[in-house]
């Protein structure tokens, strides 16, 4: 199982297909828009789970991004997905400013959950990135690597606080 990929078109992905299969790989989940959920699971029957995501190029503390992502959830649930992103690294994090506990991302979070969802999140990148000269350098901009986690410590404290099960895949 290939756990992680961003196919899109059909007939690109008989390549990617073909190479995982030479490979033993015969089952993957894939981030793939919504858009191309139905051509994908038509050119491959059973081989594709699908990881719900928002328009990542649309992504933004605004209104109509979250309306959009939640009616993206429900859509991509009654196409089977259980499974949802949430993309919370350092520089999208900078880039959309907001993080798990954005008022506007905390709506799409419980919208998830109260669909069913089990929850996967992109916390961080590679620790040598925060090195000095790296990307994440400037820890005044983007926090330090240990602070990425803290934010997924905070809300799985939540939810214990308002004994709620947390629905995160480990």
């Amino acid at each position: 199982i290939d756990a992680h990929n961003h196919t899109h078109n059909a007939e690109v992905t008989k390549t990617f297909v073909a190479a995982a299969e030479a490979y033993g790989v015969e089952r993957f989940w894939t981030q793939a828009p919504l858009e191309d959920v139905d051509k994908l699971s038509a050119a491959f029957p059973g081989q594709f789970q699908f990881v719900a995501t928002p328009s990542w190029q649309n992504g933004g503390p605004t209104e109509a991004f979250v309306t959009d992502w939640m009616k993206r959830l429900d859509s991509s649930y009654e196409k089977g997905s259980r499974l949802v992103k949430f993309h919370q690294a350092p520089g999208t994090i900078k880039r959309w400013g907001m993080n798990l506990q954005h008022p506007l991302m905390r709506r799409v979070l419980e919208h998830a959950y109260d669909l069913g969802y089990h929850f996967m999140t992109h916390i961080c990148d590679p620790k040598s990135w925060f090195a000095e000269g790296a990307r994440y350098c400037k820890s005044d901009e983007y926090g330090t690597f240990a602070q990425q986690f803290e934010r997924l410590d905070e809300l799985h404290e939540e939810l214990e606080t308002l004994n709620v099960e947390a629905r995160v895949l480990e």
